[in-house]
């Protein structure tokens, strides 16, 4: 059973890469040849559970990358108890929070992501920073 589950998560359409620090740069704390697995999507029993942090790790993983995190806090600690780092990644618009805040794509198409200039996405963006600041704090592993 050993790396069964890194092979559904790449399956299931997660994104698998090896990535050096001068991509990332310095400034994420990633040491260099540092190898990130990058979720796109969850497996079928939902967020990645510590057996699955341990096979990324078993498989030489040292950081997993995740995106807009429901519960970081809890990913970061059961990421912490592999000696896995963490990182997120996001597109950098929140959701809209109804039609008035909705980003109308070059395309012409409506989209669920609030305005990129909007007063709403500012703070929003500004929220998200502040909480991933304390995030870094309270865990190291945090980047």
């Amino acid at each position: 059973m050993k790396y069964a589950n890194i092979g559904g998560l790449v399956a299931a359409g997660s994104l698998v890469l090896l990535v050096s620090t001068p991509i990332i740069g310095r400034s994420a704390g990633v040491e260099p040849g540092a190898r990130l697995f990058v979720t796109k999507c969850f497996p079928a029993h939902g967020n990645l559970s510590l057996e699955d942090f341990r096979e990324l790790r078993d498989a030489g993983f040292s950081v997993a990358v995740d995106s807009w995190q429901p519960d970081l806090p809890a990913f970061c600690g059961r990421a912490a108890q592999t000696g896995l780092d963490v990182m997120t990644w996001n597109g950098g618009l929140p959701p809209s929070p109804g039609p008035q805040e909705q980003w109308v794509a070059p395309s012409g198409k409506t989209v669920g992501y609030a305005r990129p200039c909007s007063p709403y996405s500012w703070q929003k963006i500004g929220d998200e920073l502040v909480r991933q600041a304390a995030l870094s704090v309270a865990h190291p592993n945090f980047r």
